[in-house]
């Protein structure tokens, strides 16, 4: 899925201003989009990826957010 850290911005147009607004998101399980390869993800996915930390954008792209994951926590069951 991803090498490394991967860094996200939010994802459908949504733009942050603040980290309180990007972490109730992000336990939401709402989509980010990597700011490279433009391939969405969320907190759900990065669990399944083992990814233990994510770099989130925000304020127009001038400050960054790091997030560490929990990936040995239970994910939530997938709708059938």
């Amino acid at each position: 899925m991803f090498n490394g850290t991967p860094t996200i911005r939010g994802a459908y147009g949504r733009t942050y201003k603040n980290r309180k607004s990007i972490i109730a998101d992000w336990e939401s399980n709402k989509d980010f989009q990597d700011a490279v390869t433009g391939q969405y993800l969320n907190l759900e996915d990065c669990k399944r990826g083992n990814i233990s930390t994510v770099n989130v954008r925000y304020n127009s792209d001038r400050s960054v957010l790091p997030i560490n994951i929990d990936v040995s926590s239970q994910l939530k069951p997938t709708a059938n």
